[in-house]
C-alpha cells in the first residue's frame, strides 16, 4: 500500500501559565489547539486508488516543572 499525505497550512492557538513556587521552582501548564486539514491518497494491493479528505482538530495539554539556576 502506498500512502500519500498532502502538506497543508492551518490555524493554531496556545494558552498557558507559569506559577512560581519559590525563587527557583515553578510549575507550568498550557493547552494547544490545531486545525489540520489534508488530503490522504492511497492505493491498495489491487491497484485501486482512494482519496480521503481528513480533518483533525486536536487539543494538546502539557504540564511541566521548571528549575532556575
Amino acid at each position: 500500500m502506498i500512502l500519500i499525505l498532502k502538506n497543508s497550512w492551518g490555524f493554531a492557538a496556545q494558552a498557558g501559565l507559569d506559577y512560581n513556587l519559590d525563587k527557583n521552582w515553578m510549575l507550568n501548564a498550557s493547552v494547544w489547539w490545531m486545525n489540520i486539514e489534508t488530503d490522504v491518497k492511497f492505493k491498495d494491493g489491487d491497484g485501486n486508488h482512494y482519496k480521503v479528505d481528513t480533518r483533525l482538530d486536536p487539543f494538546v495539554f502539557m504540564f511541566g516543572v521548571g528549575y532556575r539556576f
